[in-house]
C-alpha cells in the first residue's frame, strides 16, 4: 500500500472547492446563462472527485495499462533519450500550435481546424493519408454542423475570406 500524497490531495481539494463555488454562483444567473457554468462546474466536480478517490484508493488497472507517465508511487519515469529530446519536442509542439493559430487567423476556424488536423495527423502523428483525411473531414463536418447549423453561430471566417479582425 502506498502513502497518500498530501500535496496532491490538497490541490484536488482546492479544485473541488473552486468547482463547488463555481456551481453555487452559477445559480445566481438567469436560466439560459447558467447552463455553461453549470456544465463546466459539474464536469470539473466529477473529474475532481474521481481524482480524489484515485488518490486515496488507486486504481490498479491504470498501472497495468501503463497509460500514465507516472507510476502509482508518484515518481516520474524517464529514459535518458527522453531527457535529451525534451527541448526538440517542446519546440515542435510550439511550432505546431503557432501554425494552428496562423492558419485559423488566415483561413478561418472551419478550414483551419480541418487543414491543421489533417497535416498534424499525417506528418506529426504519421497516420495514413486516408485516416488523416477522414478524421479531418469528420471534425470539420462536426464543427460546421454543431456551430453553423445547430446553434446558428458563425465562427471566424479568416482574414483571407473577408474578416478583418476576429471577434474577441
Amino acid at each position: 500500500m502506498r502513502a497518500v500524497n498530501k500535496g496532491r490531495m490538497f490541490f484536488t481539494g482546492f479544485l473541488l472547492t473552486f468547482a463547488l463555488i463555481f456551481i453555487i454562483l452559477s445559480f445566481g444567473y438567469k436560466p439560459n446563462s447558467r447552463l455553461v457554468p453549470l456544465l463546466v462546474g459539474m464536469g470539473t466536480l466529477i473529474i475532481g472527485v474521481t481524482l480524489l478517490v484515485n488518490e486515496i484508493h488507486p486504481i490498479r488497472l491504470m498501472s497495468k495499462l501503463d497509460i500514465s507517465v507516472m507510476d502509482l508511487g508518484g515518481e516520474v519515469r524517464r529514459d535518458e533519450s527522453d531527457e535529451r529530446g525534451v527541448g526538440k519536442k517542446v519546440l515542435s509542439v510550439t511550432a505546431w500550435f503557432t501554425a494552428f493559430f496562423v492558419i485559423v487567423f488566415l483561413l478561418g476556424f472551419h478550414v483551419g481546424v480541418g487543414l491543421f488536423t489533417f497535416t498534424f495527423l499525417r506528418f506529426h502523428g504519421r497516420v495514413s493519408w486516408l485516416k488523416a483525411g477522414i478524421t479531418a473531414a469528420v471534425l470539420f463536418g462536426s464543427i460546421f454542423f454543431l456551430f453553423e447549423v445547430a446553434l446558428g453561430f458563425k465562427l471566424f471566417r479568416g482574414v483571407l475570406f473577408g474578416e478583418l479582425m476576429p471577434l474577441i
